[in-house]
């Protein structure tokens, strides 16, 4: 009786130890065309023109007189440094200059009497050269005064800033009080009526012309937009998002799209455009790398994709998985490559 206790439990043991995992429940989506005619990117409002100014000269802020936001007209006075040593140094110039003057015209005189008394005999040849020289050094000592003191002018000059056209300014990056080093930006200035919609646009879209027209909207209010041509695009790619970054041209734009203001950039896509939307519940990340879980017999495999764009609760994949695909949509940080699935549920969009 022991004996057969024994036996019949080993059976049942052995029945459990045998039995199989069940397969997992999942849900998946149909790989699809996208079929939406636009992309959006969110960007804001730059100057297309814009100078940053500064002194070329060390010294301390006396005056900033404008703040970011306020308007400035073709040879306003931004700011000022200190220009005392400049001041005396001037003073010091006009000096040399008058006492240069006044030398020459003395030399001139004495050139023109000696020249009188030499066509007369009473003065030797050496003393007329002499007097001669004289009045040439004289002159040329007037020329170097007035250089000089030009300079000292010019100099003076640099120890304040003026507006280089009628702008706004965007940004002030020294108080009154800070001493100044020559080439730090002090006040950068822009014109309002050139302005660009600048966005960040995948690498993938890299291959839009120049010259293609965008919508531009307001993200407080997407209904009123604007148009706009691409006018540039940035040489280099950001290392870390992969991004190129686009500078649309909204010249002459309402004041609405003022410098500074958010916006949404809408192209209107092309075949280049196109590619499969996905969920975003489908996208699995590992290593910095895009993947999704597709169903090939039952068995879940992880498929490297490259992702075109994001759009809101989607997203758009452009290469690495073809139409009709099933990918899974729900779970996706939680399975393992060879899993046995069964469809729980297939979700149609």
């Amino acid at each position: 009786m022991i004996y057969f206790l024994i036996a019949f439990i080993s059976s049942c043991s052995n029945e459990e130890g045998n039995e199989k995992p069940k397969p997992r429940k999942v849900m998946t989506v149909v790989a699809g065309a996208y079929s939406e005619r636009s992309i959006d990117f969110s960007g804001i409002v730059e100057p297309n023109i814009k100078s940053r100014l500064s002194f070329p000269l060390e010294g301390r802020l006396i005056s900033r007189k404008v703040d970011v936001g306020d308007r400035v007209t073709l040879g306003e006075e931004l700011a000022s440094i200190e220009a005392l040593e400049m001041e005396l140094k001037l003073r010091s110039a006009k000096e040399s200059l008058i006492k240069a003057k006044a030398n020459a015209n003395n030399a001139f005189n004495m050139a023109l009497r000696i020249e009188k008394l030499f066509k007369i005999g009473v003065v030797s040849q050496s003393v007329f050269d002499k007097s001669q020289q004289d009045k040439v050094t004289m002159q040329s000592e007037v020329m170097k005064a007035e250089a000089a003191l030009t300079n000292i002018r010019e100099q003076l000059s640099f120890t304040k800033l003026f507006s280089p056209f009628d702008g706004v300014v965007i940004n002030v990056s020294a108080e009154v009080d800070q001493n100044v080093m020559p080439g730090q930006e002090i006040v950068t200035v822009a014109k309002q009526q050139f302005r660009d919609a600048v966005v960040d646009v995948p690498i993938t879209l890299s291959d839009i012309a120049i010259g293609t027209e965008f919508s531009v909207s307001l993200q407080t209010n997407p209904s009123f937009s604007i148009k706009g041509q691409l006018r540039k695009i940035a040489p280099e790619v950001d290392s870390l998002t992969r991004n190129i970054r686009f500078y649309i041209a909204i010249d002459n734009a309402p004041l609405d799209f003022k410098i500074g203001t958010l916006i949404i950039a809408k192209v209107f896509s092309d075949s280049s455009l196109q590619g499969i939307q996905l969920p975003i519940s489908a996208l699995l990340k590992k290593d910095d790398k895009n993947f999704v879980w597709i169903i090939k017999d039952s068995i879940v495999k992880a498929l490297p994709v490259e992702i075109s764009s994001y759009q809101g609760s989607s997203f758009i994949v452009n290469s690495g998985i073809s139409y009709g695909t099933k990918v899974v949509v729900a779970g996706v940080n939680s399975l393992i490559e060879g899993q046995k699935v069964n469809v729980d549920q297939e979700i149609r969009e």
